[in-house]
Order: structure tokens, then C-alpha cells, then sequence
């Protein structure tokens, strides 16, 4: 079944996790367009209701957008996401793009890749 457009979506790394927002379900080839919301670091997934610092989260809305497997992502919860609003919009607009976040979320894309690769290459 598709993922409808505007559905936010994660792609979780250890303890890291990337949010987005899907902009397209490719069918066809099983494939997510994905615009990178933000990527949040060292927050268990057992500890949702804990609060995370702004150290721990970077806004990727600048960012490149995602082609990837659909079975990659996991329909992100509402209670998941909404804590992180406070930091995609904040009170006073942020005033210059951040250029280590586009270093982060290709770190993080590298270490889900090869994170895939590796098992699938144990599953041979």
C-alpha cells in the first residue's frame, strides 16, 4: 500500500534517526522520495519521552532529498515527531545554513547503507 504524500517517515541507525517527510511513493520500484526533516542523535527508541537537547537534533529541511527502498523507513508516531517541532520551528528563525548538516546526514546515509549492505550480505 503507498505511503500517502506528506507522511513523515524515519530511518533509524543505532541510536540515531532521521525524519522525513515522503513526497512521493515510487511504486513501480518500491522507492521513497523523501525530504530530510531532521536528524536526531543519540535518542533510544525506548526513551521517546525523554527530553533531547538542541545538541542532539539538526533541521536537514535544506537539505538533498532521499531516493531509497521503501522498506528502509518506518512510519514515523505522532509522539515521536511532536517534540521535535519546537525545533523545526522555532521562536526566532535561524539565520545562516548550518554546513556540517549536510556532512551529518551523509555520514548517516553511508552508515545505513553499509548497515544494509552488511546484512545482506550475512543473509548469503
Amino acid at each position: 500500500m503507498p505511503l500517502p504524500t506528506g507522511q513523515i517517515v524515519r530511518l533509524t541507525q543505532d541510536q540515531s534517526r532521521l525524519y522525513g517527510e515522503v513526497i512521493d511513493h515510487v511504486t513501480s520500484r518500491n522507492m521513497l522520495w523523501v525530504r530530510p526533516l531532521v536528524l536526531v542523535e543519540s535518542w533510544p527508541e525506548s526513551d521517546f519521552d525523554i527530553q533531547i537537547s538542541s545538541q542532539q537534533v539538526q533541521d536537514l529541511r535544506e537539505e538533498s532529498h532521499l531516493l531509497w527502498p521503501t522498506g528502509l523507513f518506518t512510519v514515523a508516531l505522532d509522539t515521536e515527531v511532536l517534540p521535535l517541532l519546537n525545533y523545526l520551528y522555532p521562536e526566532k528563525p535561524k539565520t545562516e545554513k548550518n554546513p556540517e548538516t549536510a556532512v551529518n546526514l551523509r555520514r548517516f546515509i553511508r552508515q545505513v547503507w553499509q548497515q544494509q549492505w552488511a546484512n545482506r550480505d550475512l543473509a548469503s
